[in-house]
């Protein structure tokens, strides 16, 4: 787990998060949330997926360390990392496209998440349109299911 991508919160913002229905997760990379029926549940792929935890209130509030997982800003991303590709996006025919910020043509492009080529190489004939909107809809690399790639 990446922790440069997580916020630490105290046991009381984390109880509130979990009441509002949000996720949050420990060092660990295990994540919590309280189910349907109402049960504090661990998600863990390591242990085969959700199973109900035995935390106790005390241990919530008082022993663990918890996290939140930061917003992603795709844009600020770009800046900080000219001429990669950084992000994806899956368009709405489920199609998954990478993004990058050229500075040789000082714009944002995407290109299918197949093609290989760098981002500074690509063609106006392999590059794909890219909208505010498909930013806002951006999520890191590393975080794009496997079975895309």
């Amino acid at each position: 787990m990446d922790m440069t991508r997580y916020e630490k919160i105290t046991g009381r913002e984390a109880l509130k998060r979990l009441a509002d229905g949000e996720k949050v997760t420990r060092e660990t990379g295990s994540s919590y949330f309280v189910c349907s029926e109402g049960r504090f549940v661990c998600d863990n792929v390591a242990l085969g997926g959700p199973r109900v935890t035995d935390l106790t209130l005390d241990e919530i509030l008082n022993e663990c360390d918890w996290y939140i997982k930061k917003p992603f800003d795709v844009r600020q991303v770009m800046r900080d990392k000219p001429d990669e590709w950084v992000a994806a996006f899956k368009t709405s025919e489920n199609d998954w496209v990478k993004v990058g910020f050229d500075t040789s043509e000082f714009t944002v492009v995407g290109l299918e998440l197949s093609n290989d080529a760098p981002l500074n190489a690509t063609h106006d004939y392999f590059k794909v349109c890219v909208y505010g909107t498909d930013l806002d809809a951006c999520i890191p690399l590393d975080e794009v299911p496997a079975d895309a790639r």
